[in-house]
């Protein structure tokens, strides 16, 4: 399914992957270190880091989100909701958890319809965000940019 369980989508070894690789690029070699080693817990791995979140309320926020997009009960039209309001998945400032989804959606979000971007349109607004930010470009792996068509101005 293109919507739906974001676990068909999401394998964890490859978005594990892409945040370590980030995590190079971003210039924290011990963090992409302990994300990349076989076995690593990513709350355990990231402990402290801002990619878990920059408060409690955020924390809270990405752990719950990991967890649902891991264990199979996260949903793509519930992550366009959450975008509604939001520029990053889990609030103001970007999480792993961002980071996991857009390595998912990378695959994905190239082959949907132009109508398909527009009924997700949070979800493509953000895609399209995450994908030109610099650190993410400069990711080994990183998804090749998509073209997104700008929504029509009303007018």
């Amino acid at each position: 399914r293109v919507h739906g369980d974001l676990t068909v989508l999401l394998s964890m070894a490859s978005a594990l992957a892409f945040v370590a690789a980030y995590l190079a690029a971003a210039g924290e070699p011990a963090l992409s270190a302990a994300v990349a080693a076989p076995g690593a817990a990513i709350a355990t791995a990231l402990d402290g880091s801002a990619l878990l979140g920059n408060s409690k309320a955020s924390k809270k926020k990405v752990s719950t989100m990991l967890s649902a997009a891991l264990g199979g009960t996260a949903d793509v039209d519930e992550l366009n909701q959450a975008l509604r309001d939001n520029v990053y998945i889990c609030g103001d400032a970007l999480t792993v958890v961002d980071l996991a989804v857009f390595a998912t959606l990378g695959g994905v979000i190239g082959g949907w319809a132009r109508g398909e971007q527009l009924r997700l349109c949070n979800v493509t607004r953000w895609f399209d965000f995450i994908q030109h930010n610099k650190t993410v470009r400069a990711t080994a792996g990183a998804p090749a940019v998509v073209p997104i068509e700008p929504k029509a101005k009303a007018g």
